[in-house]
């Protein structure tokens, strides 16, 4: 086929069969119908000389030809997008849409600021917030999304990361619980049955990671010297810790918290922290934006302002 004869959509639609390896979620993702794809993967084949795909139960796997291919089309698209967009952008008069992928602590933290900010300055911006998943760098590098807010682990490539501030765990109970009427110490602590989180925030939603260990290992520090205490091991294991908060106040556990959680959410004055008696692991919370968005003014003002949101965040004790 004469390259003037070729449908350059077909590009778009070997992006999404490539990356999402299944024809309903590429079709989805382009907003056609199965049918649509099909004629136009049958269109690519024969342009290109190369089955390009081969169906497998639940998948469609690409050739040798398409892995070659891949690399210059992707590129290729990006740099369509980028020569397409438009590159100014006016806060007070834009009406665009962020996409940020994040975690439920980043949600409860720097969200809300981060929306002050935002309806401050360009009052018709709208924030959409999306689950971090094993996807998320690829959906950063590829535009779906503007903005990754979590915890900073390792390099990926044509991301930066731009550190934010740092964040521990603290002991929090409820202000009037009973077995601090004295005080909140170490020893009464260990008297109060307590509620683990299953997955903390910071040290277990994270791409690709899975092991709450560094949480697990200090709960566990700090709960030795209880005896046989009931409250020695967790009396109930939660999935996040807005669920662990609640059971805080509702029902008079302890519990350990990302510190900022316990002090910056509208729950703060209703509750009494306590610093870990052995060190918490630091997590370091970053901003994760593509390389490329540095030429996208709109993701350039969105990290500043959320740069802006964090200041205040990032001076209190970690």
């Amino acid at each position: 086929m004469h390259f003037r004869q070729f449908d350059l959509n077909l590009l778009r639609v070997f992006e999404a069969l490539f990356e999402e390896q299944n024809a309903t979620l590429a079709g989805r993702r382009l907003g056609l119908s199965p049918s649509a794809v099909s004629h136009a993967t049958a269109r690519l084949r024969e342009a290109v000389g190369d089955p390009l795909f081969v169906r497998i139960p639940g998948r469609m796997v690409p050739t040798q030809r398409a892995i070659e291919l891949a690399p210059s089309i992707l590129d290729i698209l990006r740099q369509l997008q980028d020569v397409l967009e438009n590159k100014t952008f006016v806060p007070t008069e834009s009406r665009r849409e962020f996409v940020v992928a994040t975690v439920s602590y980043v949600s409860l933290v720097v969200i809300p600021p981060l929306l002050r900010v935002l309806q401050a300055q360009a009052p018709h911006v709208r924030l959409r917030t999306v689950p971090i998943t094993d996807h998320s760098m690829r959906d950063l590098q590829n535009g779906d999304i503007d903005a990754v807010l979590v915890r900073t682990r390792g390099q990926h490539d044509a991301v930066e990361c731009h550190v934010l501030f740092e964040e521990t765990l603290v002991w929090v109970v409820r202000a009037d619980h009973p077995a601090i009427q004295d005080g909140l110490t170490h020893e009464r602590l260990r008297t109060i049955p307590f509620a683990r989180i299953s997955t903390p925030d910071l040290w277990t939603q994270q791409m690709g990671e899975r092991s709450g260990s560094a949480y697990v290992d200090l709960v566990q520090s700090e709960r030795q010297g209880c005896g046989s205490e009931p409250a020695c091991d967790p009396a109930v294991i939660v999935p996040d810790s807005l669920s662990a908060l609640m059971l805080v106040l509702e029902s008079g556990f302890a519990a350990l918290v990302p510190r900022r959680i316990a002090t910056r959410t509208v729950l703060g004055h209703q509750l009494r922290t306590l610093d870990t008696s052995h060190t918490s692991p630091a997590a370091q919370i970053g901003a994760y934006v593509a390389a490329r968005s540095r030429q996208d003014a709109g993701v350039d003002w969105l990290l500043a302002r959320v740069r802006e949101a964090t200041t205040d965040i990032a001076s209190l004790k970690a």
